[in-house]
């Protein structure tokens, strides 16, 4: 499903971060640990494998929830396009109301 058009353009438009909270491929640095990265997953309310959030970072290095997609296994493509859709679309329309550009590739 990754592989559609749509999908890797959408993809395109933000910074894609994978959190691996089961166990730390090959080559990856051993901090954090696999069972942080699932003690910070928990933060979120899901446990689930996989679990899509779309985050906003601020300027004090913390960040906000955007969007959370709840099904782990996509089942629901449609669904799952307007999950990363929406909010690039509030951000395109907070850009034209203020004038600044907020966001990008």
């Amino acid at each position: 499903m990754f592989s559609k058009p749509i999908i890797k353009d959408l993809f395109s438009r933000y910074t894609l971060v994978r959190l691996y909270s089961d166990y730390l491929p090959a080559g990856y640095p051993p901090n954090p640990s696999a069972e942080e990265n699932s003690a910070f997953q928990a933060t979120f309310g899901n446990n689930q494998r996989p679990f899509y959030v779309i985050l906003q970072p601020l300027q004090d290095g913390k960040f906000s929830v955007v969007a959370s997609y709840d099904e782990g296994y996509i089942r629901d493509v449609p669904a799952f396009i307007d999950f990363l859709k929406t909010p690039l679309s509030a951000v395109t329309q907070n850009s034209a109301n203020s004038g600044q550009m907020t966001a990008g590739k």
